[in-house]
């Protein structure tokens, strides 16, 4: 290949993944610093402490799933069922290869925390950053599985500069600090998503008595539901 082929020549599945992945998880962290969050009441510090990591880690794992579920989402609409089976068995492959920090983020911080929602903005968008990476063994296996190079470029190029993606992932956040308020305030009882009201009656250590359907499950966010 020429000097000037080279340079004229396609990016490549990889620089498009990374490309795609820099900017949306990018309007992540812009978009949770910009969160207004109301500071609960706290009586139970124990709780508090308990709901907020707990919570982390869950929009952690929603970070992953958007960042992903987009793609996924893409692949869907424009291609035939061969495509969208082969990648449902990626994804499935790779869900289990991500794993939990071995860090304790939030001992990073260096300035005093002044409230519950700062340190969840402040501990969120350093988690932000390791969900990029762990989104993209997914988005990568993804695009292994789509046979159709220059399409799945055209499918990360066009999200890559999709605001509406962060925007959801924005009120992901939004719901999920709303039902961690109501628990440490003792008012678990008013979440009222499904998936949210599942997620409070595991911190209350509460048996479920309807778990939400896989459609209540998509529309909150998560692309598989683990244990």
């Amino acid at each position: 290949m020429t000097q000037n082929a080279a340079l004229h020549a396609p990016p490549s599945i990889d620089a498009a993944v990374d490309h795609y992945l820099s900017q949306t998880a990018g309007r992540f962290d812009r978009t949770v610093a910009s969160l207004s969050l109301a500071e609960p009441i706290t009586r139970d510090v124990d709780l508090a402490g308990r709901t907020l990591d707990r919570l982390l880690e869950t929009l952690a794992g929603l970070a992953i799933g958007t960042l992903a579920g987009a793609v996924i989402a893409g692949v869907r609409r424009g291609f035939g069922s061969d495509v969208r089976a082969r990648v449902d068995l990626a994804v499935g492959r790779t869900i289990g290869k991500i794993a939990p920090p071995a860090l304790q983020l939030h001992a990073l911080d260096d300035a005093p925390v002044r409230s519950l929602a700062t340190e969840l903005q402040q501990r969120l968008r350093r988690r932000i950053l390791l969900a990029a990476r762990d989104a993209r063994v997914m988005v990568a296996a993804i695009g292994a599985a789509v046979d159709e190079p220059h399409a799945i470029r055209r499918v990360l190029a066009i999200l890559a500069d999709d605001v509406v993606v962060a925007e959801r992932y924005g009120r992901l956040v939004t719901a999920g600090w709303e039902c961690a308020t109501a628990v440490i305030k003792g008012r678990a009882q008013e979440a009222t998503a499904a998936v949210w009201r599942q997620w409070a009656q595991r911190i209350n250590n509460v048996r479920e008595l309807v778990p939400p359907t896989r459609m209540e499950l998509a529309a909150a966010g998560f692309i598989a539901q683990i244990g």
